[in-house]
């Protein structure tokens, strides 16, 4: 749930990412048919790919980074909202909030660190 505010992702984003579509070389989250079918990158900070490293350490995915049950198929959205739902009862966070609030979230950090417009929107994959 992380990638979802660290890189702007949408949940069936999310699901759908790999362990080889982290690029830590060039800092890049490869995303293949996103919305609309569109391939795009996305920006990996320093501390997402450390919680990513610390993610793959513990479970060792090995083809879907983000793995259903069974393992050999990729977590599904609507898991991945159970999964969001459950950690924000267990935090103990009572306002509404959607994994989709996340991806806002991020835009809406960026506008306010005074990054330009058209740059977040190339960040969210929007056109």
């Amino acid at each position: 749930m992380g990638i979802s505010y660290g890189a702007g992702l949408r949940a069936s984003e999310v699901c759908n990412l790999k362990v080889s579509d982290i690029d830590s070389d060039r800092m890049l989250i490869h995303v293949d048919e996103g919305k609309n079918d569109k391939d795009r990158k996305a920006m990996l900070s320093l501390a997402l790919l450390d919680l990513l490293r610390d993610c793959w350490r513990e479970a060792r995915p090995e083809g879907w980074l983000f793995p259903g049950k069974p393992k050999i198929m990729a977590l599904s959205p609507r898991q991945l909202n159970r999964a969001f739902t459950s950690a924000k009862h267990m935090a103990g966070i009572n306002k509404p909030a959607t994994l989709h609030t996340l991806r806002h979230s991020f835009a809406t950090h960026l506008l306010e660190a005074g990054t330009d417009v058209r740059v977040i929107q190339v960040l969210v994959g929007h056109s």
